[in-house]
């Protein structure tokens, strides 16, 4: 995120980061009408079903937002259960769900995105492991 980027280099002004904070608290409470009632999981427009690869954008969505402003630490270990709760027998991670463009995101794809989301959210649990 350019707040999280700019305020680390120290080239952020005061008035870019009260901006990009309204924008970014914005996004945050747009994003959480699109979970699937309050069970982790994320579908392109907040109704079931829920789809592993929209949640695990989701997932990385709010880390990078917990960066730079509030983001309540419920919703994050909510999504890492729900997708964590979605591994198969094999540690792997099957159907992505309905993409909006041509896609071979086949299980490997789903694993290694939904692994790093996990990852990246700092989630450490032997599932990711078992993933990776």
């Amino acid at each position: 995120m350019a707040l999280d980027y700019l305020t680390m280099t120290g080239t952020v002004t005061e008035t870019f980061r009260k901006h990009a904070l309204t924008n970014i608290n914005l996004g945050y409470q747009k994003l959480l009408n699109y979970e699937v009632g309050k069970t982790g999981g994320f579908s392109w427009w907040g109704a079931a079903p829920a789809y592993t690869a929209i949640t695990s954008y989701g997932l990385e969505l709010f880390t990078d937002m917990k960066k730079v402003t509030f983001v309540d630490d419920a919703v994050i270990t909510r999504i890492q259960n729900y997708l964590v709760s979605l591994q198969g027998s094999d540690s792997a991670w099957g159907d992505s769900g309905p993409l909006h463009y041509p896609s071979s995101y086949d299980k490997l794809a789903t694993t290694a995105h939904v692994a790093f989301s996990l990852a990246y959210s700092g989630y450490t649990g032997s599932e990711l492991t078992n993933a990776i």
